[in-house]
């Protein structure tokens, strides 16, 4: 049945098995190609720091170790402005009405719409 088969599509089970061993050996030379190239890359220095994080989180740590109380004051602010905005919300998705906290600017034409003060 096998025969069968291979007899019509005109290619022998030696025509496949040649086949077979040309793309084992293609897939070899591709694989020692890929190994090459992959051992190349694991010896050439790396940019540790491609876009100067690290200078930013220097500037950062010698500002919060000279000046701690400042960090700490800056963290309370935004926990407050963090609660009352919750709290804000929570009333508002009660259906009661509250005072904004950050009212637009009224000469901004983007915030005229009465829509940014109802929802």
């Amino acid at each position: 049945m096998a025969d069968t088969a291979a007899q019509n599509n005109d290619v022998s089970w030696d025509d496949w098995a040649g086949i077979n061993q040309q793309i084992l050996q293609k897939q070899q030379e591709l694989m020692a190609i890929l190994a090459e190239k992959s051992q190349a890359l694991m010896h050439k220095p790396m940019q540790q720091d491609p876009m100067n994080v690290q200078q930013s989180l220097m500037h950062y740590w010698t500002a919060l170790i000279k000046n701690p109380e400042k960090a700490m004051a800056a963290q309370i602010e935004f926990m407050q402005k963090t609660a009352a905005l919750q709290h804000y919300t929570l009333t508002r998705l009660q259906g009661q009405k509250a005072d904004p906290i950050i009212a637009g600017d009224k000469n901004d034409r983007r915030f005229r719409d009465a829509r940014w003060n109802d929802h």
